[in-house]
């Protein structure tokens, strides 16, 4: 009876070893896939592009801005009171506008900048799960999310994910391009 017993006890635990033995674990590091990949350096490059255009547009309405000071400065007081209020208010005024403007460009900034990550997200999750089913992952986490302390290195399939990116943002680009026709001659137009 106590045989039965243990024999029936190690064949419950034989399936859940067996079990255990073949699962496969990974993670990935997205900050990684965003700072490495191609589609993240171009989405980058195109942020900060985009930074810089702005930027110079708001260092000039600024400089404009600082010489209307300076030149209420100078000659507010030579100004009798109606020329130097018209003065004044004409420098709030475009202050106001510079403020706003410089406000609407953060905003369309912080917009592009959520779009791109959500567009880059939801590819990764895409080619994370194709991955996973093709690979037998039973789980793949992410590095940076709370609750993991340890993670070894022997499970990063992070560069795995990059590569398959790279490839798959670059034949999504080539199948965009156009087809050269040729003439009927078999010659290029």
């Amino acid at each position: 009876m106590i045989k039965r017993s243990i024999v029936g006890f190690l064949l419950c635990l034989i399936p859940s070893l067996v079990f255990a033995a073949e699962i496969k674990v990974g993670y990935v590091d997205l900050n990684k896939v965003f700072n490495d990949s191609q589609p993240g350096i171009e989405a980058k490059k195109e942020f900060k592009e985009k930074l810089e255009k702005i930027r110079k547009i708001l260092d000039e309405k600024q400089d404009k801005l600082k010489k209307l000071k300076e030149d209420l400065e100078k000659k507010g007081a030579m100004l009798n009171e109606k020329a130097r209020e018209e003065k004044e208010n004409e420098y709030k005024e475009k202050l106001k506008e510079y403020q706003k403007q410089a406000s609407e460009f953060e905003d369309e900034l912080r917009q592009k900048n959520i779009e791109v990550t959500n567009q880059m997200l939801s590819e990764l999750r895409e080619l994370i799960s194709k991955m996973a089913k093709e690979e037998g992952y039973a789980v793949i986490i992410e590095k940076n999310e709370g609750g993991v302390i340890y993670l070894s290195p022997s499970i990063d399939i992070t560069d795995e994910v990059i590569k398959r990116y790279n490839d798959m943002k670059l034949k999504e680009a080539e199948q965009k391009k156009p087809v050269k026709k040729e003439n009927r001659d078999g010659e290029d137009p």
